[in-house]
């Protein structure tokens, strides 16, 4: 099954919990395949709501013909340190740090780290030093947020 039909079945499921779909992984386990579900929600996904997801996912998947039979589900929020799946989420972290990752080498780096300036469309406008780079998201194999601890430790403080 691909990753489409799986989101198609994750999604509602997850906005049935008052959750968003963040992501999902797939990889190859020694016997068998694990499927890796990130959810949020604007407070931040619970552990409760990461059990009910799971809960109803692994019994909507029971039901579907097509999926395969084992898998290992893992549900979970996407951290502090979020990998990012698709542009739009980017949209809410502009003048934040990122890892990046390409598929490719850009400028002989193929593995940086930048502060995102902007999101259009697929386009992230990236300074990497004092460099502007201007990168296609089809193009990233991986991209995660750096969170700056001190910063969240000051908003959690009131400080």
């Amino acid at each position: 099954m691909e990753k489409e039909k799986i989101k198609e079945i994750i999604e509602p499921i997850a906005q049935d919990h008052g959750c968003d779909f963040w992501g999902l992984e797939i990889s190859q386990g020694k016997n068998i395949p694990t499927l890796r579900v990130f959810i949020d929600a604007i407070n931040g996904a619970t552990i409760e709501d990461c059990e009910n997801v799971s809960r109803d996912l692994n019994l909507e998947l029971s039901l579907d013909s097509d999926f395969i039979e084992d898998y290992i589900l893992e549900v979970s929020t996407p951290g502090l340190d979020r990998k990012f799946f698709y542009s739009y989420q980017l949209n809410d972290f502009i003048g934040k740090k990122l890892k990046i990752k390409l598929k490719d080498k850009i400028n002989e780096k193929k593995t940086f780290k930048a502060v995102l300036n902007s999101v259009d469309d697929d386009f992230l406008e990236l300074n990497v030093g004092k460099e502007k780079l201007t990168v296609d998201f089809r193009k990233i194999d991986m991209c995660k947020l750096m969170p700056n601890y001190k910063e969240i430790l000051r908003e959690k403080n009131g400080r």
